[in-house]
This record gives structure tokens, sequence and C-alpha cells, in this order.
């Protein structure tokens, strides 16, 4: 995380803000983009035989992806039932290394006999048979599978959001620190361009705030069961946004530049102080229905070292979600910053 969070904010913020972006710099945006959305919506979902168990028993959810290797040792065909039964267990890489492979009977038709690949990991389609205490495959969908995400019961289709979600509200506290950091240097040379930075940057934060909310809203709808829950994130940053609305308010009120610029920028370095706080700190002291909370034993599936937290897939797949939301944050901000720059221009040549 470190690696790609580092690259994407030194290849965003290298290059002046107030000059377009050059065609290569662009083109490495457009491919990171490309593969942010590639990541987070083609790679299949796979379950364990405990996931099958579970989904057998969801109405109209009977068949789930399931990531095994079928032993060729163990395959026994059965005329009278015209199939074929087998002991199939999980790739090791989807365990760590202290847990044991879990072995299971699968049960597949003749029909499937040809197209199954034995002692390779497959990805199939299968159900667990409650009855006959068996699962059944009913349909081989690829063979050696490079990219699979885990099947988490409680979330299912809806792990996909992590990539969206989680990196809208990073975005936006890198946006205030941004913000925070050109009104420092406003107030140290009275440059009114680092204004426009800073109340861009802060704009920026502001709408990721809002879309890390909304999205968050969507998933909780349909995790937790409505979509405001008083969570202590969720009351967090309403906060943080409640904070940056008051900037812009300040901002409205005042038009004389010069007065504008500095109390701005007073504001955002004192509204700063806020965001560790809302964003890292209280959250964690509450019980929440978020990981990483007090009850939660873990600082959160995304940051914390422990082994496991986050599969490695997933991981990848969000990190490099992560990177491309950065490009895209300094790619809005550079367009805005030179929006405005050039309005400016344009008004003092009219006066």
């Amino acid at each position: 995380m470190i690696l790609f969070l580092g690259f994407a904010l030194v290849f965003g913020s290298y290059l002046n803000l107030e000059k377009a972006r050059p065609f290569y710099w662009k083109m490495v945006a457009v491919l990171l983009i490309f593969f942010a959305a590639i990541f987070t919506f083609l790679p299949p979902i796979a379950g364990s035989f405990a996931d099958a168990r579970f989904v057998s028993r969801i109405e109209d959810k009977k068949v789930v992806d399931l990531s095994l290797i079928i032993d060729s040792k163990s395959v026994e065909f059965k005329e009278s039932r015209n199939a074929y039964y087998a002991e199939a267990s999980y790739p090791q890489h989807i365990f760590e290394k202290e847990k044991e492979i879990k072995k299971e009977n699968i049960k597949f038709e003749d029909s499937l006999h040809k197209k199954l690949v034995f002692d390779k990991e497959l990805l199939v389609k299968a159900f667990f048979i409650e009855e006959a205490n068996l699962y059944k495959v009913v349909e081989l969908v690829q063979i050696e599978p490079s990219f699979i995400y885990p099947y988490v019961p409680a979330l299912m289709q809806r792990i996909r959001n992590l990539n969206y979600h989680v990196p809208m509200a990073w975005i936006a506290v890198i946006a205030f620190c941004v913000s925070m950091i050109y009104s420092i240097k406003y107030l140290r040379n009275n440059n009114i361009a680092n204004d426009i930075k800073a109340s861009s940057a802060a704009m920026m934060g502001l709408m990721f705030a809002v879309l890390a909310t909304t999205t968050g809203m969507v998933w909780a709808k349909f995790n937790w069961g409505s979509f405001w829950n008083n969570d202590p994130r969720q009351v967090t940053i309403l906060f943080q946004i409640i904070i940056y609305l008051s900037y812009f308010v300040l901002r409205s009120t005042i038009d004389e530049e010069i007065k504008k610029a500095r109390l701005s920028s007073v504001y955002s370095i004192f509204a700063f102080l806020s965001v560790p706080l809302l964003v890292f700190i209280i959250p964690r002291q509450f019980a929440s229905l978020h990981p990483g909370a007090q009850d939660d034993g873990t600082t959160g599936p995304v940051v914390d070292p422990q082994s496991g937290m986050l599969d490695s897939a997933l991981a990848l797949s969000y990190y490099i979600s992560l990177a491309a939301f950065i490009i895209i944050f300094f790619w809005l901000l550079s367009l805005n910053v030179r929006h405005r720059m050039l309005k400016r221009k344009l008004e003092l040549l009219d006066v």
C-alpha cells in the first residue's frame, strides 16, 4: 500500500498545478483508471464449502462459485447414477500456512467429466445438497483462474464497493491536507495563487467526502438495512462535511480578496486539525458497524498490518483503485486551479 500511495502522491503532485498535464501523465492516469475498473468488476467472487452450505439455505441463491482442486486419485464413477464422485480441496494459497486444507466430497455429472482438469485449481459453480451431505458441480467456469475475490457471506458482490467507497474517503483527507499546505504558503508569501489552490483543494475534498458518504450510505442500506445508522464513522464524516461547508460559507461572506484569503487560510489550517481526530481517532473509540472499531480488535482491514486482514487479490485491486483516485484528484485540482486563475486574469483585464 505504501508503494502505491507513495507513487500516486509523487506522480500526481510533482507537476505545477498551474500547468496542463503532459500527454504521458494523462496516459498513465487513464491506464490506472482503466485497470482500477477492470480489477473491480471483472474478477469472479469464489466461495468455500461453508459458503456453499450457507448460500444453499438462501431462497433463490442456490449456486455459488467455488475455487477448488479435484484430486484425480479420488475420482470414482458410479454407473448406476451416471455421475462422478471426487474428493476436492481448496488451493493452498487461500489459507494461512498454519491452517489445514479442508477436503470435501463433491459430485459432478458425466457430461462434465471431459471438461474437468484434475489436480489443477478450478473455478466452478456448485451447490450443496443437504440431504446427501455433498456438493454438486453444475458448471466449470475456469481452469487455473488468475484473479479471484473472496466470498464474504455478509457482503457478497457488495465487496467490490471497497474499491470506490474507501478511496474516496482517503482522497478527502489528502485534499484537506493539500488545502492546509497551500493555506500556510499563502500566509507566508501572500501569493493569491496559493489561496486559489487551497480553496480548490478544499472544494475537491468536500466533494470526495460527500461521495464517500453517499457510497457508504448505499452500502449501509443493503448491508445494515438503512441508509443512516448513526454509526460513529457516519457521524464524524458528517461533522467533517459541515466544517468544510462552513469554510465556503466564510469565503462567500467576504468580498475583499486579501481579507478573504487570509481568514480562509487561518480557518483551513485549524479545520485540518479536526481531520485526524474525526477520521482516524474518534471512530475507533466507540463500538461501530465499521471494521476497525473499538470492539473489532484491529485498525481496519485496509491499514492493519496483520496478515490475512485483506485478501491479496482484493488488496491489489484496492491499491490500484486508490492510486487511480489520487491521480484523478490531482488532475481535477489542476483543471480547477487553471480555470480559476484564467478567469481571474480575464476579470482583471476587464477592469
